[in-house]
């Protein structure tokens, strides 16, 4: 019945338990390019979102995540919950082992993560903002991006929204 109402209308899924680092600095950018299989920096516009891979010497998947470019030379990571610590020690290790001038913060506590996916996501989502701001145009697919909500009783929330999921495009994982 969840996958049914996901799959034909709106669903929201807490992922909370999801591991989320940011990464800034001077190097923040040529570390990930060397981990990822994806292209995540270079001419990638600002609040792009990339689902990529870490391969291991092998190449074998070593991690499954995605990266978004929120900044320039800062980037968000976001990984799953029971993979958080030993993909943050593989960026750190790499950093590390190369001479990266790259800080790297867990943010895992500091942001509640919700999906909220389905063909209804964008109606449900635009109750709690302008509907103009979650357009095509204004919002694209493998994108992220600041926005407010407004709940009914008038209080407003700031939430880093990533426009990605793994349900099709219509969907969103806000982190407030």
């Amino acid at each position: 019945a969840e996958h049914l109402a996901m799959s034909d209308r709106v669903g929201m899924i807490n992922l909370s338990h999801f591991a989320i680092f940011d990464i800034v600095g001077p190097d923040a950018e040529k570390l990930l390019e060397a981990l990822s299989v994806a292209k995540v920096g270079g001419r990638k516009r600002i609040g792009s979102v990339i689902y990529t891979n870490f391969l291991n010497a092998f190449g074998g998947v070593q991690a499954d995540l995605t990266i978004c470019r929120r900044v320039e030379n800062h980037y968000r990571v976001v990984t799953g919950g029971a993979d958080g610590n030993r993909d943050w020690m593989w960026i750190r290790n790499h950093r590390d082992d190369w001479s990266l001038d790259a800080d790297i913060s867990i943010r895992t506590q500091d942001l509640a993560t919700l999906g909220l996916w389905g063909p209804q996501a964008r109606e449900v989502l635009g109750r709690f903002t302008t509907p103009e701001a979650l357009s095509n145009e204004a919002f694209p697919f493998a994108t992220a991006r600041e926005l407010e909500l407004t709940l009914p009783n008038g209080l407003k929330i700031p939430v880093w929204a990533a426009r990605i999921s793994y349900v099709g495009e219509f969907g969103w994982e806000p982190s407030l």
